[in-house]
């Protein structure tokens, strides 16, 4: 019904919107921003956890194990960083929250960061901002669909204001 009805019969569409291997729905499209081969790898690469911690009015990054956010890579001074973004519907309903941490110094792109699970748009948000301090006041990328909230917490309430979006649709 749905390869019918909503893909219109387009094998990609499928393969990109309704994938049955997550690797699926970054090789369909015509140009995938990420090869399915290099995710495995980094998912493979040895890699500490960290968490966000909140005291005296800061924030502090620790290293703990089985930490929510992946880090291959801290920071490095003078370094340029996008954080792309991925919110779901919050904790109850739909699929995982996700964001990346991409150094994109001198064009060339590697992920140096990860989370991903259940998470409040207002809490990913937050998170997403932190990261973005850490990582050299990091451009933020969040996916319009769903971000729409995460959005405006992150430009009323924390004023951060380095944010790529749809400057017609917002």
């Amino acid at each position: 019904y749905t390869f019918i009805n909503e893909g219109k019969k387009d094998q990609n569409y499928m393969f990109e919107n309704y994938p049955t291997l997550a690797s699926e729905s970054f090789q369909a499209s015509g140009a995938p921003i990420f090869d399915s081969t290099l995710l495995y790898e980094w998912m493979k690469t040895p890699h500490k956890t960290i968490d966000v911690f909140y005291a005296d009015g800061g924030t502090e990054f620790r290293e703990v194990e089985g930490g929510a956010i992946k880090v291959r890579e801290d920071p490095v001074r003078g370094h340029e960083y996008i954080i792309g973004i991925d919110p779901a519907d919050g904790e109850v309903n739909g699929d995982d929250s996700a964001l990346c941490v991409i150094d994109v110094t001198n064009a060339k792109l590697k992920t140096v960061a990860a989370y991903n699970g259940t998470i409040s748009q207002n809490d990913l948000a937050e998170m997403s901002y932190d990261l973005a301090m850490r990582y050299n006041q990091a451009m933020l990328v969040p996916e319009r669909n769903m971000g729409q909230l995460m959005i405006k917490w992150l430009t009323e309430v924390k004023g951060y204001l380095n944010i790529w979006t749809d400057v017609a649709k917002v």
